[in-house]
């Protein structure tokens, strides 16, 4: 019984040397395979760190931009508060113009409506100076008439004169001549 013991021990232990063997060489083959994964894990790590580095350095200039837009942005800001400081500034301007403009309209409405009055007094006018000078038309044609009676008038009266010139004298003749004789 001593020696089957020993050969089903023996047995056993070639089993498990054989177990032994087999997971050895299970075992290079995964540490073979393990190196290989490390290698390619290193590989991948420095791509990886390449990768990070390069958004690393794209944070950054995102960054950068993100400052320069900011101081940017800052400046807009000022320029906006001045641009609406001058833009109440114009609307202030433009609302006074609009109430002056609006006064000068009333007067302007004001104007408007007198000079209507005067036109209406200058038409009623101009009707009545229409109607003198039909007035002075018609005593102008009864002056012209006047004139040429009194002309006819004067050369009667000349011719009269005239008359009694050569009358007076032959009276003032005759009367020498008596005044000779006697």
């Amino acid at each position: 019984m001593a020696s089957d013991d020993l050969e089903q021990r023996i047995r056993d232990i070639e089993r498990k040397m054989a177990r032994l063997r087999t997971l050895i060489d299970v075992g290079a083959a995964d540490s073979s395979a393990a190196r290989l994964l490390a290698a390619g894990a290193d590989g991948e790590v420095s791509d990886v760190r390449a990768q990070l580095r390069a958004h690393t350095a794209v944070l950054n200039a995102l960054r950068q931009t993100q400052v320069e837009q900011g101081g940017t942005l800052a400046s807009h800001g000022e320029v906006l508060v001045w641009h609406s400081e001058v833009l109440a500034s114009h609307t202030r301007t433009l609302d006074q113009h609009t109430r002056t403009l609006d006064q000068h309209t009333r007067t302007l409405d004001q104007h408007t409506r007198t000079l209507d009055q005067h036109t209406r007094t200058l038409d009623e006018h101009g009707r009545k100076l229409d109607t003198q000078s039909e007035i002075l038309a018609l005593h102008s044609e009864i002056l012209d008439s006047h004139t040429e009676s009194l002309q006819v008038l004067d050369e009667r009266t000349a011719a009269g004169f005239a008359t009694m010139d050569v009358g007076m004298r032959q009276i003032v003749g005759l009367l020498e001549d008596l005044g000779r004789r006697g």
